[in-house]
């Protein structure tokens, strides 16, 4: 899978956080959508399918965990690995997401956790 054909879905309530992380995310190589509202996002998610979300735990409305819920009980969304950004201390080790992020991280970590969520999924032959 070449990096310019990978889509990042990121979701985040702070709009400035989402334009740094699409910023970032561009610069690599990668394409971009942003959204900061969690319906939105599952929304986006059934009609761009994309490779990667990142997604903010708290949010209102749906926190990140219901949102990573939501895709995984939909057929059509269920093989979308999903990041979750937390500021937080990490309670959510029950969620089924490829992985955390913590905040705030830089632009080499985000790198990093993205690489590694793609290449396991490029691995066990992930849609």
């Amino acid at each position: 899978m070449g990096e310019e054909a990978v889509l990042v879905l990121v979701v985040d309530d702070d709009i400035a956080l989402a334009d740094m992380i699409q910023s970032m995310l561009k610069h690599y190589g990668y394409r971009v959508r942003t959204t900061s509202d969690s319906r939105e996002a599952l929304e986006l998610a059934r009609s761009l399918m994309p490779d990667l979300i990142l997604c903010d735990t708290i949010m209102p409305g749906q926190t990140g965990g219901e949102v990573v819920f939501s895709l995984k009980a939909d057929a059509a969304t269920a093989h979308i690995p999903v990041i979750l950004m937390t500021g937080g201390a990490r309670t959510f080790e029950e969620i089924a997401c490829a992985g955390f992020l913590g905040k705030p991280f830089t632009p080499t970590e985000l790198k990093a956790a993205v690489e590694n969520v793609l290449r396991v999924r490029v691995k066990t032959g992930g849609p």
